[in-house]
């Protein structure tokens, strides 16, 4: 009986280590998750911007002349903003998946 407790007690460490693991997994995937749906956002709002600038630019829909770019053309890009996540957050995020 001893050897059979031995065990099952064994088998239980290990099956509590793994459900860890699949713990630690989870949150990565979420921070992955978090951080695609802020990138997503980031990029629908430059989208938006640039097809304003577009219709700015090139004037009434249809319109077949040449562009003719307005003398205060705004910049591109916006600045980062502080729900914008960087690439080595989500290296960091990915390296912490890679070692569960």
């Amino acid at each position: 009986w001893e050897d059979l407790i031995q065990a099952a007690g064994k088998a239980n460490e290990q099956l509590e280590f793994q459900v860890g693991k699949c713990k630690q997994a989870h949150g990565c995937f979420g921070k992955l998750l978090w951080a695609s749906q802020m990138r997503k956002t980031r990029l629908l709002e430059e989208q938006r911007m640039l097809k304003h600038m577009l219709n700015q630019v090139s004037g009434a829909e249809g319109h077949s002349s040449a562009l003719k770019f307005p003398p205060d053309m705004s910049p591109l890009w916006q600045p980062r903003t502080a729900s914008e996540v960087s690439e080595d957050d989500i290296k960091v995020v990915v390296q912490e998946l890679n070692d569960v």
